[in-house]
C-alpha cells in the first residue's frame, strides 16, 4: 500500500497511461492500466495485451488470450466507466451482460 500527502493509498487503484492524440499527434491511440502486477494495454496498431510483472517482469509472455474473463472484467469495468478509454477501446469491449459500467 502506498501513501499520499494525506491518506493511504490503495494498493489495488488503477494507474491509467494514455495516448489520446490531444498533446502530440501520433499514429496510433492506445493505453495502459496498471493494477499492482497486471498491466493491461492495448494500442490500435497491436491490440489487447495482458501481463502480470510479477512472474514476467519484462513483459514477454502475452496472458490475454489466457486469462478468464473473471479476471479482466475489472479493466473492461473501468474503461466502459471512462469517456476516453471507452471511446479508444469502442469496438473491442465484450459484449457480454459480465460487464457493468462502474465509477472507478
Amino acid at each position: 500500500m502506498g501513501q499520499s500527502l494525506f491518506s493511504s493509498v490503495d494498493s489495488n487503484r488503477f494507474i491509467v497511461v494514455a495516448n489520446t492524440n490531444e498533446v502530440k499527434n501520433y499514429t496510433y491511440k492506445g493505453f495502459e492500466i496498471i493494477r499492482g502486477d497486471e498491466r493491461f494495454m492495448y494500442s490500435e496498431l497491436i491490440g489487447t495485451r495482458y501481463y502480470n510483472v510479477k512472474n514476467d517482469e519484462f513483459m514477454k509472455n502475452d496472458l490475454y488470450t489466457k486469462t478468464s474473463t473473471k479476471i479482466l472484467n475489472p479493466f473492461y469495468e473501468f474503461i466502459t466507466a471512462d469517456f476516453i478509454l471507452r471511446t479508444i477501446y469502442a469496438n473491442n469491449l465484450p459484449r457480454t451482460e459480465n460487464v457493468k459500467s462502474k465509477k472507478p
